[in-house]
This record gives C-alpha cells, sequence and structure tokens, in this order.
C-alpha cells in the first residue's frame, strides 16, 4: 500500500465514510435506553407542552439550559413522537460519519496529505477501545446523547485551533453549547488558551491574531454570560452540598479519581505512553500543529490533576463543575490519530501495518506492539528473516487479542480492514466491490426484517402492544413485556403520580405517567438538586454509598416500606398509586402484580 497514493484520495474518503455507516449499524444501542431515560421525557415535553406535568424531574429539567437545545432540537426534526426512533438513528448515523470523515481529513493532513494516514486514524478512532477514566472508552456514544451531538463539533474546534483558525475554533464551540453547555464553553476557553500559549512560544502573537482573539474571547464571554443568566433559578447550594450531590452521590464515574477501577489506570497509562511515543518519534512532523497538540495535551493533563486536588482534597465547586476529566476524550482521540495515523510512515508491508492498526483495539495490546517494533527495528524487512519477524509481529498481535476480547467483538475489525484493502488495491472497481453491497445488504435488511421495520417506523399499534417493538430493549430487560407497564398505561388516569422503586424512570417513558423520583434522571440546577437529593431521603433512606452502588441500599430499604410510610409520603408527593416488590407486605388494594412487583392503589 503506498503511503502518499493521491490517486486513492476519494476511495480513503469513501471507506472512512462507511466506517461511520457500519458500526452505527453494528454499535446502535436503541432508543428509550440507558441515559435516554433522562432525556426522552424532555423532547416529550418539548412535543407536547402537556406531558407528564405534575411530574418533578420534568418540570425542573426542561426550563434548563443543560438539555433545552438538544431536546427542541430532536423534537422540531421529529415533529411526532412516532418519528423519534427514526430521528434518532439516521442523526446517530450522522454523528458517526462526521466523526470517522473529520479524522479522515484531519490526520491525512497531520502527516503532510496521507490519505492512508487518515483513513488508519479513522478506522481505530471507529473501533479503538482506550481507557474509561472520565468518561467512554470508545471515542463515541453508541446511542444519542448531548454529548455525541457535540463530538463531531469539538473535533472540529481542535482542527481549527491547531490551523491557527480560533474564530472558526470558537464558533464551533459555541454551537457545541447549545446541545452541551460545559462541554463546549470549557473547550472553547481552552483552545482559546492553547492557541495564545503556542502562538506566544513560537513567537507570532503578532496584529494579524489580535482582532481574531480578542472576537474569540467576547463570544465566549457572552456565550457564558447568557447561559448563567438563563441558568439562574434561586438560591444555590452551599458549595459542600453542591459537591456532594453532583460529585459523590451521583456522578462518582466521572469526577472522582479515586474510585476509578485500578485496572483503567493500567489501560491509561498504557494507550498515553503509547501515543507519546509515536508522536515524539514519528517521522512525518507537522510543524504547525505538534507545538499545539502538546501543549493542549499537557494543559489537559495539567486540569485533570486539579481536578483530583480541587474536587477530592480542597474541595472547590468551580472545578467541579469543571468534570476536567471528561477532557481526557481529547487524548484518546489524538492519541488514536497520531499513532494509527504514524504506521504507514514505516513503510511496512502492507499486512504488517494492518496488524500494526490492529493492534489499537486494546490499550495494553498497542504497547505491546511499540515495543516488539522497537525490539525488532535493526532487522531488515526485506529477505527471510524480515518475513519471518513480520510473521512472528502479526502472530502476537493477532494472539494476544485473541486472548483478550471474544473473537466475535473483533468481527467489526475485519471488515475495516477488508475495506481498507479495497480502498488501497482495488480503487477502480471500489464502488462496485464495496458500496453497493453495503447499501443492497442494508436495503433487504430494511424490508425483510420486521422487527428491526416496526422499530425504525415506530407504528402506534406495536407502542401500545409490545413495548419492545418501540425502544428495542434487549429481552433480558423487565420492562420490555411488563404486564404491569401496560396496565399502568392503559388503566389509570393520565395525570396520576406514582412511587416507584428507585431505578424505574421507565414509567416516564413505557407507561407515560409521573413518578415521585427516580435515582438516574438527574436535574442540574442547585434548587433542583436539593429537592432531588431530599425526595430520595425521604423514599428510600440516607444513603450509605455514592454512585449507583447506592440504588442497592435504596432497594433494601424501600422493600420494607409499610403503609404508614407511604400514607405519609402520600401527603408529601400527592401521588395516586405504587409500584412495590412483590413481598413487600401491605393493605392497600392491590390492581396488578407479576412475580417482582405489584401495583397499589393509595387510599384517597
Amino acid at each position: 500500500m503506498n503511503y502518499r497514493a493521491n490517486v486513492y484520495r476519494f476511495g480513503y474518503l469513501l471507506t472512512a465514510i462507511l466506517f461511520g455507516v457500519i458500526i452505527t449499524v453494528i454499535k446502535y444501542q436503541g432508543y428509550g435506553v440507558a441515559d435516554h431515560v433522562e432525556q426522552l421525557p424532555l423532547i416529550y415535553r418539548a412535543l407536547d407542552s402537556s406531558y407528564l406535568i405534575s411530574d418533578f424531574f420534568v418540570n425542573s429539567a426542561s426550563t434548563s439550559v443543560t438539555r433545552f437545545g438538544y431536546s427542541e432540537l430532536l423534537a422540531a426534526l421529529a415533529g411526532k413522537k412516532e418519528n423519534l426512533p427514526l430521528v434518532f438513528f439516521l442523526f446517530t448515523m450522522t454523528v458517526k460519519v462526521s466523526i470517522s470523515t473529520i479524522t479522515y481529513l484531519f490526520a491525512s493532513k497531520l502527516y503532510n496529505s496521507s490519505p492512508l494516514s487518515g483513513v488508519y486514524a479513522s478506522a481505530a478512532t471507529m473501533l479503538s477501545v482506550t481507557f474509561s477514566q472520565g468518561w467512554n472508552a470508545e471515542i463515541f456514544y453508541n446511542m444519542l446523547m448531548p454529548a455525541a451531538i457535540t463530538t463531531p463539533l469539538l473535533m472540529g474546534a481542535v482542527w481549527a485551533t491547531l490551523d491557527k483558525r480560533i474564530v472558526t475554533s470558537t464558533v464551533l464551540c459555541i454551537v457545541a453549547t447549545i446541545f452541551h453547555p460545559l462541554m463546549g464553553l470549557e473547550a472553547g476557553f481552552l483552545l482559546l488558551f492553547t492557541f495564545i500559549v503556542v502562538a506566544i512560544y513560537e513567537k507570532r502573537l503578532c496584529s494579524q491574531y489580535l482582532a481574531s482573539l480578542f472576537l474569540s474571547f467576547l463570544l465566549l464571554v457572552l456565550a457564558i454570560t447568557l447561559i448563567l443568566y438563563l441558568e439562574k433559578t434561586g438560591p444555590r447550594l452551599s458549595s459542600d452540598q453542591f459537591i456532594y450531590i453532583l460529585a459523590y452521590l451521583r456522578h462518582p464515574h466521572h469526577y472522582l479519581p479515586s474510585t476509578f477501577k485500578i485496572e483503567n489506570y493500567y489501560y491509561a497509562a498504557a494507550f498515553l505512553l503509547s501515543a507519546t511515543i509515536a508522536f515524539v518519534s514519528r517521522r512525518v512532523r507537522n510543524a504547525g500543529y505538534d507545538n499545539g497538540i502538546a501543549f493542549f495535551s499537557i494543559a489537559i493533563l495539567l486540569l485533570c490533576i486539579g481536578g483530583y486536588l480541587f474536587v477530592e482534597v480542597f474541595p472547590s465547586r468551580l472545578w467541579t463543575t469543571a468534570q476536567t476529566f471528561r477532557l481526557l476524550y481529547f487524548l484518546k482521540w489524538l492519541g488514536l490519530v497520531v499513532f494509527a495515523g504514524n504506521i504507514p510512515t514505516y513503510k511496512f508491508r502492507g499486512w504488517k501495518q494492518l496488524a500494526l492498526l490492529f493492534a489499537t483495539a486494546n490499550a495494553i495490546v498497542m504497547f505491546c506492539s511499540q515495543i516488539i517494533i522497537a525490539l525488532t527495528s535493526r532487522v531488515k524487512s526485506s529477505g527471510t528473516t524480515g518475513i519471518l519477524t513480520d510473521l512472528a509481529i502479526v502472530t502476537i498481535i493477532v494472539v494476544l487479542m485473541g486472548l483478550i476480547h471474544p473473537l466475535l467483538q473483533l468481527l467489526p475489525w475485519v471488515v475495516f480492514l477488508l475495506l481498507i484493502l479495497l480502498a488501497a488495491n482495488y480503487y477502480p472497481r471500489f464502488i462496485k466491490l464495496s458500496v453497493l453491497p453495503v447499501l443492497l445488504v442494508t436495503i433487504v435488511l430494511m424490508l425483510t426484517s420486521r422487527s428491526l421495520r416496526t422499530y425504525l417506523t415506530a407504528k402506534k399499534d406495536a407502542y401500545n402492544t409490545k413495548i419492545s417493538n418501540y425502544f428495542r430493549l434487549d429481552r433480558k430487560s423487565y420492562f420490555a413485556s411488563s404486564e404491569i407497564i401496560m396496565y399502568i398505561r392503559k388503566k389509570t388516569e393520565e395525570d396520576a403520580i406514582f412511587i416507584t422503586p428507585p431505578m424505574w424512570g421507565e414509567v416516564r417513558l413505557f407507561a407515560g405517567r409521573s413518578i415521585v423520583v427516580d435515582f438516574k434522571a438527574f436535574p442540574f440546577q442547585d434548587n433542583a438538586m436539593k429537592e432531588w437529593y431530599e425526595r430520595l431521603v425521604n423514599c428510600y433512606g440516607v444513603p450509605q454509598q455514592s454512585g449507583f452502588n447506592v440504588v442497592g441500599d435504596y432497594n433494601d430499604n424501600y422493600r420494607v416500606i409499610n403503609d404508614e410510610k407511604l400514607l405519609d409520603l402520600k401527603h408529601r408527593y400527592n401521588f395516586s398509586y405504587a409500584v412495590l416488590y412483590i413481598n413487600t407486605p401491605t393493605g392497600f388494594e392491590v390492581m396488578s402484580a407479576d412475580d417482582k412487583f405489584k401495583l397499589v392503589r393509595m387510599p384517597q
């Protein structure tokens, strides 16, 4: 495969686009799953102002700018609830195609117009698992979330900053702020700081940049002022209360490095070392980008150190709000771009290059491949010895990967590597060999798969008869075939309020009813956070643990709730029904039951 094969540029770009399409089809988690529990109700409210008018979370969160742009955009695109599953699927594909394409173009430019470097980086970005500190180990979400929409925008902002287009970078960050205020503003100020530091270091902070810097700073200040004004909703929590509720109780997996699993630090060290070695030792340099990447990366690492010191050691509300460990996302992306994009520059045999690309699927194997390449660097590539050495390297990488990951998880890599081979070696027939079959298979699946067709079109009858058709739930999910949920939906008053177990936020979606509180759906305004915490304490007890570990305690307390406690809570929150565990004793009328839960009517 030719490193500077410009004739293949269109073939590689098309390959990068296909990466985004294929990974969406393979890894898309669906609609109404995971974090959608706290996102979809707000979109439904944007579509219908009367939706769950008695629900505490929906009422408080729908007035916050935190999720406003995301909810309003998707509501406008869908027009009605039945269209949302298809909109979510297509928007997710658009986001992933954008990520794969931006990565391809950025990496190609970083490595002096090398399309092969670009497509390697694009493949790694779509498939590699890095480390999970602060955020996902993958570069993107496998469902549509506010953070997912901002991802390609912020990637473009990083590229624009390195390309000395700071106003473009700032505008992209402000657009991202519409969907995720924290990520957009934080990235905007960090990239502006990086631009200034690099300009001073390179002694080019002259008048041609001063106007752009002033405009960028002004835009960011206006954006943050507007958001703070719109988000002002009453008295603020004390710093101790704010930090405890946000970081310790609800989101320790994002904020508290002392709670991160130890093996994740091994993966982080292996990945960052591999990326650093590749960055420092790579043969093809880009003077215009290198300093920016280095300073930006160092700034993120310093912010993460601050995120530990000023959240866990010397707690600060400002540092806690910043959620600095989320910024490691940029290091993961840049690390994959640098490492994978560097592979073609060594001019190894094609199959050896693909094996090194395959090694990026796991951070430990990625680091091992660096060591192996260093140890065999003096072996001449030509001749029998070179071929045998390369075969040994490929074998070691494949065996290590097979020991770590199940074969089924590695199948997408096989597809991606085959597409790269097609693009590199069979360009004249590339469209016929790759695009048309992919489109044909997609169309056939859409036409022949009743469940997929039902899910994407979201027929009303599917929603009323089997929830899993509409929401694409796993068969193991209790809510996929819950008779209690269907009873609530069909035979209870639309304006009724329910008290439920602590992780039953799905009642809002699947039954269309208001609930008192749940642990998953979290409002971000101070007064709403306080009310959310008080409701949890009143309904489920004082938490003894942090994060989702507390759900076990909440469930244990809720299992033994008595009628006297329920009546007291009813006077507080005015609910008409309670979903209880089947073994929880009660004298109230049972309306519906299964082997796990029962629905009781509260006395008026």
